[in-house]
């Protein structure tokens, strides 16, 4: 194969989450070892500087207060000198029809990741793989792909043993995504502290948490412990080691289904609450209790009590969940978007 240029629209942070940003770069790792250059443009985020430069991927900062619009001419005079033979977009908002004609003015092919919006219709390839209420039953025409077989996720999930279901259930993570914009974690865990002492609670907050000092000093005195983690070397083996995860809704909760951990979830908004109710009803690797600012505390407890206290049907959700979340998503991504670019 010559080289090809992909370049790639995406934003992360504070903010907008991690999980868009992160399968980018899973994406990125592995077509360039195929003969493809990968640049990202994105909105520079102080909190992401680590993450990038770890991961040592080429990003161009996108202005904090440019629009799409913006964005997409930015593109355009990106391609001028990086290149382009693709343009793949990965956003939390979909593209309204102007902002999807003016990448398509680009030249080049587009790409959309989970955007079901106007442009869904007219690019050349849509991966919509996370659960959407509206669009669960596969493509309508050529170039839509539909469902968890395209779940990108870090080839660490693959390699990770699978999570084991433990009769007694004596360990429970609160995890809400790597930055919990909308403070999740916290209200979890005022829900939960009336548990048992003998259930080891633990917290994870992403690299890109607001105030991991603040919420430490919240629960400092709340009366049982909390084990909190903040620098996790390897997520999914992680994950591996408890019983029940409560998250927000997102790819967390694709990699859980894959490891075989049963989860209970939490939306962060309307559309996530549509979308984790889908995807719970579809699967059933999890438990759906609502949208966090409208679930009483007492639902969450029960709903987490007594998935602890009956582990048939934590192995049951397991199965489920493996079933449907087979990991090999990001090869099957590579693979359309290497047929876009070659």
């Amino acid at each position: 194969m010559s080289d090809r240029t992909l370049l790639v629209r995406v934003d992360g942070g504070r903010r907008d989450g991690l999980g868009h940003l992160m399968r980018c770069l899973a994406l990125t790792r592995n077509l360039e070892g195929r003969g493809v250059t990968v640049a990202l443009l994105m909105r520079e985020r102080p909190e992401l500087s680590h993450l990038l430069a770890s991961a040592r991927v080429t990003a161009v900062a996108l202005p904090a207060e440019a629009d799409e619009l913006q964005a997409a001419e930015i593109m355009g005079e990106v391609r001028s000198t990086l290149g382009g033979d693709a343009i793949l977009v990965d956003l939390p908002a979909d593209l309204d029809r102007e902002e999807f004609e003016r990448y398509s003015s680009l030249g080049p092919p587009l790409a959309l990741l989970d955007d079901h919006g106007p442009a869904r219709d007219g690019a050349p390839l849509v991966i919509n793989a996370i659960a959407h209420a509206d669009h669960l039953e596969g493509g309508t025409r050529n170039g839509l792909y539909n469902g968890p077989d395209f779940i990108i996720l870090d080839p660490a999930y693959t390699q990770a043993p699978r999570a084991e279901i433990d009769e007694l259930g004596g360990r429970l993570l609160v995890a809400m995504g790597g930055s919990d914009p909308h403070g999740i974690t916290a209200v979890a865990l005022r829900a939960l502290l009336p548990l048992p002492p003998e259930i080891e609670l633990h917290a994870l907050l992403g690299p890109a948490f607001a105030d991991p000092e603040g919420i430490r000093r919240e629960f400092a005195n709340a009366g049982r412990r909390i084990v909190f983690a903040e620098e996790v070397e390897n997520l999914p083996r992680f994950l591996t080691t408890f019983d029940l995860a409560v998250l927000s809704f997102g790819l967390t909760a694709y990699g859980a289904a894959h490891l075989g951990l049963p989860t209970v979830l939490l939306a962060h908004d309307q559309d996530g609450t549509a979308a984790a109710a889908a995807f719970a009803g579809q699967h059933g690797s999890s438990a759906f209790v609502g949208r966090h600012d409208q679930v009483d505390d007492s639902a969450l407890l029960e709903t987490v009590r007594g998935l602890l206290d009956e582990p048939d049907e934590r192995r049951r959700m397991a199965e489920r969940g493996r079933a449907a979340v087979d990991g090999k998503g990001l090869e099957r991504v590579r693979d359309l978007l290497l047929e876009l670019l070659f």
